[in-house]
């Protein structure tokens, strides 16, 4: 069996529609991007966030990125290629997100995207880009509250009773909890991002949401949704709460061992529900999520 990288069950093609180009062309205005000259990405992945951010760089801009998995950073020409005909000086290495290794004011700006979600401790990666930022230049954030996504309705859930809604939207924020307290992340951190910041001593603090939806309607016929579909259709139940977590997980509360009992019988139930709609054309959803794009200056 091939060892998976890091998310990589969200790598799909559908990750290259989570942006609309033109706001992400003034996002870039805002940014000044037109005066960076040095770049670091850190848990660059796949380097979706990099190639995006490229777009609006000038040519010869020196762009590093960094990923603590050993898949990812392994050479990969087709990246390599995609940054030379930009004419952009690229380099990807293996180094985690608290340990950077850059000196002190390297870089014109240090980005993430759905980085700081998966950190135990995301205030230390916070520090470090801090750290490797030139005075007065700009670090950019792209962090969700992927809790939103369950108060949200789609054909599934819109003739759910209010005790459902309710008994849905507690299922995904145990889930939230409990990978907080496993030290596995917290999905919704982009919340809590712009104080930490301000805590941090940063400047001209700015937050701003994302205007895209991935809007999925029968038949499925562009290339969106059908990039959409495949990845809610490659969805296999998550073996969250093995037997190794789940005793720390029940730490969180015993008042929600009833809950937890129930749990993975829940999940699995929503994404076969999930998947028969699918299959006889029914499912669609407005596509709402919630994507924080936040900056500060040092």
């Amino acid at each position: 069996m091939t060892q998976k990288g890091h998310s990589e069950e969200y790598f799909g093609d559908y990750r290259d529609y989570w942006y609309n180009f033109d706001f992400l062309e003034l996002m870039a205005k805002r940014w000044e991007l037109n005066k960076v000259n040095s770049i670091l990405d850190v848990g660059c992945g796949q380097c979706h966030w990099t190639k995006l951010i490229s777009t609006f760089l000038n040519p010869g801009t020196i762009i590093k990125a960094v990923d603590n998995d050993p898949k990812w950073t392994k050479k990969n020409d087709d990246t390599n290629s995609f940054f030379s005909s930009k004419k952009m000086d690229f380099n990807l290495i293996q180094a985690s997100a608290t340990e950077l290794p850059f000196e002190d004011n390297t870089f014109d700006a240090v980005t993430c995207q759905t980085l700081l979600i998966h950190l135990k401790n995301p205030i230390d990666a916070i520090k470090e880009m801090k750290r490797v930022l030139k005075p007065e230049g700009i670090l950019i954030f792209a962090e969700p509250n992927n809790l939103a996504i369950s108060a949200i309705k789609d054909s599934l859930t819109s003739s759910y009773s209010i005790e459902e809604l309710v008994e849905n939207f507690k299922y995904s924020l145990i889930k939230e909890k409990g990978k907080i307290n496993l030290g596995k992340g917290d999905n919704s951190f982009g919340d809590l991002l712009p104080n930490i910041l301000n805590q941090l001593k940063l400047k001209e603090i700015k937050s701003f949401i994302s205007d895209k939806t991935n809007l999925v309607l029968p038949p499925y016929e562009t290339r969106e949704m059908q990039a959409m579909i495949s990845q809610i259709t490659s969805l296999e139940f998550e073996e969250f709460y093995d037997k190794e977590t789940n005793e720390e997980f029940e730490t969180f509360g015993s008042k929600f061992k009833g809950t937890l009992l129930n749990i993975k019988a829940k999940e699995k139930s929503t994404i076969s529900n999930l998947k028969k709609s699918i299959e006889i054309g029914k499912y669609f959803s407005g596509g709402g999520f919630l994507m924080y794009l936040i900056s500060a200056r040092k």
